[in-house]
């Protein structure tokens, strides 16, 4: 509901009363403890229903229902793993985004920039994301190869053992951070930052591996604070992204 007010807040309905109500109802959320932030960003990605999960779809593959963002989805053409599966390509990173993400464990754990080439010894060859040698030329998204405790990509650093698209992993749609995000956001346009809407998104930059943000920022200066750590927070995730830019147009 916090989520819903803050886009209410902006283009095109542009109510922005609603600042205030969606800053109480993430701080429900935020007072009723049921909920915190994973120590390890990149483990958000490799577990279900954890601590951070407010609101996610589950899936089973015994079931029927595999989980296909995961695994081979996130996977460059070129990637083939010692089992001969090979990477589908479905989507990768703009490569200005990946340029302007801050530089942090965070932006490590998102973004897949070395590929692994399988050569005809089967040996690995790992080339950066913008040789000539790799299809497009572009990062990849990191944080969605694994899937579920190895059913997507089962690799180390130079070797990829397997390769899977169908995964058990759950598609988070509300995450605990968004409420702390939501939280600074409104706060602060609400009235102006305060102490408790610095202490939201320091919580989310600390875990990424980030210095507190600058204090003693204006009003808007911190939304576009707030706004930025959120592109980086959820990169590829379920929209995000989009209804930011649109609302703040």
């Amino acid at each position: 509901y916090s989520d819903v007010l803050l886009n209410m807040a902006g283009w095109p309905l542009n109510k922005t009363d609603t600042y205030a109500l969606s800053a109480e109802k993430a701080k429900e959320v935020i007072d009723s403890g049921q909920y915190s932030l994973m120590a390890d960003y990149g483990e958000v990605f490799r577990t279900n229903n954890n601590a951070e999960s407010i609101f996610g779809l589950q899936y089973n593959v015994a079931g029927g229902l595999p989980q296909r963002g995961f695994g081979s989805s996130a996977v460059p053409l070129e990637e083939v793993a010692e089992t001969g599966a090979s990477g589908w390509q479905d989507f990768c990173t703009e490569i200005t985004f990946f340029n302007d993400a801050p530089d942090c464990k965070r932006t490590d754990d998102t973004f897949y920039t070395t590929l692994k080439l399988r050569q005809e010894d089967g040996s690995y060859d790992l080339v950066p994301w913008d040789s000539p040698r790799t299809r497009i030329q572009r990062p990849y998204f990191k944080k969605f190869r694994s899937g579920l405790m190895g059913d997507g990509v089962a690799e180390t650093d130079s070797v990829i053992f397997s390769m899977g698209p169908s995964t058990d992993k759950s598609l988070d749609v509300i995450r605990y951070a968004s409420t702390l995000l939501n939280y600074a956001e409104a706060s602060a346009m609400a009235s102006t930052p305060s102490a408790d809407s610095y202490d939201a998104i320091n919580q989310v930059r600390d875990r990424a591996g980030l210095p507190p943000l600058t204090a003693g920022l204006t009003q808007e200066q911190f939304r576009d604070s707030v706004v930025y750590e959120k592109a980086y927070e959820f990169a590829g995730e379920f929209g995000s992204r989009w209804f930011d830019i649109v609302r703040l147009q």
